[in-house]
């Protein structure tokens, strides 16, 4: 993360998680199993919001094996998080976000926290939140532009660059994403 896209990463989380932010800092969580430690797609942040301190970590699920690694992942986080930092209380939020690639669920976003079988919560600051990306094109396919408004933030991560350019039309935050990405493409393929 480049410190002048941060806003692009803040309207992002911001979205999914429902909170304002008020800090972001990039973050390397202590980890307990030496095998989760190869991970390096996960991207880790400690943010500061209205709600409190978040230790999240985004995650990618490109097949049905990836939720349990990433549940296996997270869990490790957690544990890093009980054992490893000696501030630990239940005041800190411990997030992960899923990009899933592969859901057959309805719902575009699935928040998932540890609970018995009436829902009352066994740990109150462990929380998976799950993105269905098909969903979201789903929405981009139908043409819904209230829809789409509504959801571009999430909607913009699935797009190549030609739609980039419809979505971005009189919005500077796709606008920006969308050149954002062009640069990376330029360096990635030069």
């Amino acid at each position: 993360m480049q410190e002048s896209n941060k806003d692009l990463l803040v309207q992002l989380l911001e979205k999914i998680l429902k909170v304002k932010i008020k800090e972001v800092k990039i973050a390397d969580f202590e980890h307990s199993f030496c095998l989760l430690e190869s991970r390096k797609d996960n991207f880790h942040l400690l943010l500061t919001t209205d709600s409190g301190i978040m230790k999240v970590a985004i995650c990618f699920i490109e097949k049905s094996s990836d939720t349990l690694k990433n549940m296996a992942y997270i869990c490790d986080v957690y544990h890093g998080h009980t054992t490893n930092d000696n501030t630990y209380n239940e005041d800190v939020m411990i997030v992960q976000i899923n990009f899933n690639y592969y859901s057959e669920s309805k719902k575009g976003i699935t928040i998932y926290s540890l609970q018995d079988d009436t829902e009352k919560e066994y740990v109150n600051n462990l929380k998976i939140y799950e993105i269905n990306m098909s969903r979201y094109m789903d929405i981009w396919k139908a043409k819904d532009l209230d829809k789409i408004e509504e959801n571009k933030e999430i909607i913009m991560l699935n797009l190549g660059l030609d739609d980039l350019a419809i979505l971005s039309r009189n919005d500077a935050m796709v606008e920006k994403y969308m050149r954002e990405l062009q640069k990376v493409n330029e360096n990635y393929f030069c």
